[in-house]
């Protein structure tokens, strides 16, 4: 798939339920077990959706947590499923089912509503004052038959020229940015390691020589590499933005057990990642994790080390107390930056040669981490 193409959203494209829509990720429910997620082009900043998307960007998201997702599986496992035909053509045989109940049951309905009426009409000849339609026996038939006509007109926009092998078609197209996933239950905490002093832990550092509840030693300087990596905790809400939180709290709301469990795993997940970047010149600062649990087993789920979900220097950038110019949405930030747009209302379009340079950052990290040329 050429990346001079921009996917905005897959929701015109794939035949299936849609459960979330985020910034960048749609997910979809294949079957009570398994999810489709489909990532987007889209591209936030500053807790915004910009507009235009940039091209080939979800491929390079989806294709780096798919590499990191099969290299760390020694580690933990996690929810990700190969792409499975036979899946696939049993959900499309049940969604074509469906339809066809429904359009069974309008027709049904538009029986007993035609043979309703003529009643009706016969009884309205009869006594002229009478106005059916005020009656609320008929108002309540004619909103349920409404309905049926809107559930039915929504299954067939979808679904009327779909056999079951077509989904499998459909969603081979978008093979490189999407995945199927089994079902987890998500434990609403972010799983944030730090290795370098940076971003948000460095406005904390400054403010009171800790980040996270976790006293740091003095005179640490801005970029620095921390004695060992850390983990800092955030509290996930639906509404707003995340909160940081103390060690404590998270072992407060989940167990201790639990929250040490999570804790370990993610400074494993990081340290081992942080050697393979190193190796091919580029410094992992920071991450973020999300994790959920499948029969009683914690699962790694969402991304994994990409550039919208941790922080990639590379080596040769590398200074200490100023910004670094890192691997990822950069160009975007200091684009918005300049703008002077206040965070708040909409904001500016971005122009072809910040979404050209940031399309060139993504690609740059995929090429240099999996060592692949990206396929133009």
């Amino acid at each position: 798939m050429s990346t001079n193409t921009q996917f905005a959203t897959e929701t015109d494209i794939v035949p299936l339920p849609l459960l979330h829509r985020g910034k960048v990720r749609e997910l979809y429910e294949l079957d009570p077990d398994h999810l489709l997620i489909v990532v987007s082009d889209r591209i936030s900043a500053f807790d915004a959706v910009l507009k235009p998307e940039v091209p080939g960007k979800g491929e390079v998201l989806n294709r780096l947590s798919q590499f990191w997702f099969e290299q760390t599986k020694h580690v933990i496992a996690n929810h990700v499923v190969p792409f499975d035909e036979g899946l696939l053509k049993q959900t499309q045989e049940k969604r074509l089912e469906q339809y066809r109940s429904s359009i069974h049951s309008a027709n049904d309905m538009h029986c007993c509503h035609d043979s309703h009426q003529d009643s009706e009409n016969s009884h309205q000849d009869q006594h002229q004052n009478t106005h059916p339609e005020s009656h609320p026996e008929i108002q309540r038939h004619d909103t349920a038959l409404h309905q049926a006509e809107r559930n039915t007109e929504s299954l067939n926009r979808r679904d009327e020229h779909l056999e079951p092998q077509d989904l499998s078609a459909i969603l081979s197209s978008l093979q490189d940015r999407m995945t199927i996933a089994r079902r987890a239950k998500r434990i609403d905490f972010e799983c944030v390691v730090r290795g370098y002093i940076t971003g948000g832990g460095w406005r904390q550092y400054t403010a009171n020589q800790s980040v996270n509840g976790i006293e740091l030693p003095a005179g640490l300087r801005m970029n620095e590499k921390l004695p060992e990596p850390i983990f800092t905790p955030s509290r996930k809400h639906d509404e707003g933005h995340d909160e940081d939180v103390p060690f404590a709290v998270m072992c407060e709301d989940l167990g201790a057990d639990l929250a040490q469990q999570l804790r370990q795993v993610s400074i494993e997940l990081y340290t081992y990642a942080a050697e393979i970047c190193a190796s091919k010149g580029i410094l992992l600062a920071d991450c973020k994790f999300e994790f959920g649990t499948i029969d009683g087993e914690l699962v790694l789920i969402d991304e994994l080390f990409t550039p919208d979900s941790s922080r990639f220097w590379s080596i040769d950038q590398y200074v200490l107390d100023q910004d670094i110019d890192s691997l990822d949405k950069e160009p975007v930030r200091r684009y918005l930056a300049a703008s002077g747009w206040d965070k708040c209302g909409t904001p500016p379009v971005l122009p072809e040669q910040v979404v050209e340079a940031t399309r060139r950052r993504y690609i740059e990290l995929y090429e240099r981490i999996t060592e692949q040329a990206w396929p133009e």
